[in-house]
């Protein structure tokens, strides 16, 4: 499954209600997400029910990882008022993809 998961539509036990400043920085994600159960190596899970102006997360950073051999897709991030993906190096990925939903401030660096 993902490698990191924030789970936010309250129908399992295993959910880490809404973020407020998360910040993954230095980590290598080498053959992740094999698992059927999500679709991205980092994911936030899709509230029900949106509401323009307002998000579930605060801030999600990812910034200065190694992604190597991913074949899935590298991020799916929903329903975050500020997501910054930057300064991360692609190795051997299949097309490097990013799912942004429901975001307000977006920083995304250019997919190699």
């Amino acid at each position: 499954g993902a490698a990191v998961l924030f789970q936010s539509d309250a129908k399992f036990w295993f959910e880490s209600g809404g973020v407020g400043n998360v910040e993954i920085t230095g980590n290598t994600f080498d053959n992740c997400k094999y698992a059927k159960w999500c679709d991205a190596v980092i994911e936030t899970v899709p509230r029900e029910r949106e509401k323009p102006g307002k998000y579930f997360h605060n801030k999600i950073s990812v910034c200065k990882n190694t992604f190597k051999n991913c074949t899935a897709k590298i991020a799916v991030i929903n329903n975050t008022k500020q997501v910054d993906f930057t300064d991360n190096i692609f190795d051997n990925c299949k097309k490097p993809y990013i799912d942004i939903k429901h975001c307000e401030n977006i920083d995304i660096q250019k997919m190699q």
